[in-house]
C-alpha cells in the first residue's frame, strides 16, 4: 500500500448512460490488496493471466503499481464511472468475491467503481472506496467481468461474446503476481 499521506482525487462520472455528471471522490491511499493475484474460472468464464510480461495490459498493471508505489495517482489514466446494481453486475460480485475469498453483495455496489483505462478500453479495475482508501478488487484484463461491448471513441471495437473472449485467453498463465516477485528500483 502507499504509504504517503497527502490527499489524492478523481472525478467519477455518475449516469453514464443519461445525462453525465461528476463528482469529486477524494483518497488518501491506493490498496492493491489481493489483485494481483490472477484467478481462472471456467464456471464464471472469466481469467486474468496474462499471456506474457510483455503484453500491452500487464505492462499497464505494472506500471500502475510502481506509479502507486511512488505516491503517484494513476486516476487520471482511467475513466471512472459508477456501477448499477442490476443482473449484469451480480456476475461481477461473483467474480470479485471468487477472488477475494470475500462476501459482497449486490447492495455493496454503491462503493465499488470502475475504472476503465483510456488507451486500453479492455482494461478495467474495480475499486472500492473504504474511508481514505480505494482498494482494488479486481483487475480484468480483457473486458470479462461485466458482459458488454468494447467500445474505443464511440465506436464498437470487439464483440461482448464472453466465451469467445474467455476461450482466447483461457491458455494464458502468466500471473499478475509477478508484478509483485520483480525486483524494482523506487
Amino acid at each position: 500500500m502507499n504509504t504517503q499521506n497527502f490527499t489524492k482525487s478523481f472525478l467519477l462520472r455518475r449516469g453514464r448512460f443519461s445525462e453525465i455528471t461528476s463528482t469529486k471522490i477524494e483518497y488518501k491511499y491506493l490498496d492493491f490488496g489481493n489483485s494481483l493475484n490472477s484467478i481462472k474460472d471456467e464456471a464464471l468464464i472469466f481469467t486474468n493471466f496474462s499471456t506474457s510480461a510483455e503484453k500491452k495490459e500487464y505492462k499497464i498493471i505494472k506500471q500502475n503499481y510502481i506509479d502507486n508505489r511512488k505516491g503517484l495517482t494513476i486516476a487520471n489514466k482511467y475513466i471512472i464511472d459508477e456501477l448499477e446494481p442490476d443482473e449484469k453486475v451480480k456476475r461481477l460480485i461473483n467474480i470479485i468475491n471468487n477472488q477475494n475469498n470475500s462476501d459482497y453483495k449486490l447492495s455493496d455496489i454503491n462503493n465499488i467503481f470502475k475504472f476503465k483505462h483510456k488507451e486500453c478500453s479492455a482494461l478495467h479495475i474495480y475499486v472500492e472506496k473504504d474511508n481514505d482508501t480505494l482498494k482494488i478488487l479486481l483487475i480484468d484484463l480483457f473486458h470479462l467481468s461485466i458482459k458488454a461491448d468494447i467500445y474505443s471513441n464511440k465506436k464498437k471495437v470487439k464483440s461482448g461474446d464472453l466465451k469467445k473472449i474467455y476461450e482466447k485467453n483461457s491458455k494464458n498463465s502468466y500471473n499478475l503476481n509477478n508484478i509483485l516477485k520483480e525486483d524494482f528500483m523506487y
